[in-house]
């Protein structure tokens, strides 16, 4: 699961391609195996941590 969450951060990849590169026979098994392990499935994973790095990345820190 680290490694298909560093996918999903960081790539372009399909949920097929990440559940394929991380060994699932399919993407539904994948998303039911990430969505066990993480309490939601891996597109909304996805879409909250880059909403998350894009407001990290616009915020000003007092003494930058």
């Amino acid at each position: 699961m680290t490694l298909a969450r560093d996918h999903l951060r960081a790539d372009g990849l399909s949920l097929a391609q990440i559940a394929d590169a991380v060994g699932y026979g399919s993407p539904f098994a994948f998303a039911a195996a990430f969505r066990r392990h993480h309490g939601e499935p891996p597109g909304t994973w996805r879409q909250r941590e880059r909403t998350t790095a894009n407001a990290r990345l616009l915020t000003t820190h007092p003494g930058s």
